[in-house]
């Protein structure tokens, strides 16, 4: 996977409309820290 600098964002990406019932309420069940972020400066 290429840096975080280097990818590119698509309007699809980072979508959240409300928190999910578990842990941080950020993360899904099948959450991958080494291939998913979230950028939380982006509001959808």
């Amino acid at each position: 996977m290429p840096p975080l600098e280097e990818r590119t964002e698509y309007p699809y990406q980072n979508i959240r409309t409300k928190n999910y019932q578990w842990g941080d309420g950020d993360k899904t069940l099948f959450w991958n820290e080494n291939v998913n972020y979230h950028n939380k400066d982006k509001v959808a």
